[in-house]
């Protein structure tokens, strides 16, 4: 059924001319390894991009730089993210479902979670990546109030991100 949705939007875009790239996410029908090679080997007479984020793969039973080898050239944007190792394990754990875990701070600054960030951005099919590259640190409840805070950290992200990638 997924697949159906996945080949209908497909032909809506080719006939609107718009390109297209699906995003594996957590808690969705396309999330584990095994799912998006099924996605890649369904849609490959399509043309379909992928836009890969880290930390989703992550959490989906991933790693990231893997799952980049085998999306290759298919490619098109990058969603750049870590994960909270101790709110992974809850979630795995069944302590806590996918919302509880972006309220518990699943997705955390970069270089202090479970994805090692520096060997993602070498991987060859994300550094010939010539698409978007999205830095996302997932939060939930942002007020006001914790806007300075925020933007000290995105600050942060940025910075190694670009030591990392000019490395």
């Amino acid at each position: 059924t997924a697949m159906d949705r996945v080949r209908r939007a497909l032909e809506h875009a080719a006939d609107a001319g718009v390109p297209v790239a699906f995003h594996p996410h957590a808690a969705t029908y396309v999330e584990t390894p095994a799912e998006i090679e099924g996605l890649l080997e369904a849609t490959a007479a399509d043309g379909m991009g992928i836009c890969l984020d880290s930390g989703h793969t992550l959490v989906g039973g991933g790693d990231p730089v893997a799952v980049a080898e085998a999306c290759g050239d298919r490619i098109t944007h990058l969603h750049l993210k870590d994960v909270d190792g101790a709110v992974l394990a809850r979630l795995r754990a069944g302590e806590i479902d996918v919302d509880g875990g972006w309220e518990a701070g699943l997705f955390c600054p970069f270089g202090t979670g479970e994805v090692d960030l520096e060997a993602f951005l070498a991987a060859p099919p994300v550094r010939s990546c010539d698409g978007w590259l999205v830095l996302e640190q997932d939060r939930m409840q942002v007020t006001a109030g914790d806007l300075p805070a925020v933007a000290a950290v995105e600050r942060a992200n940025r910075e190694r991100v670009l030591a990392w990638a000019t490395a």
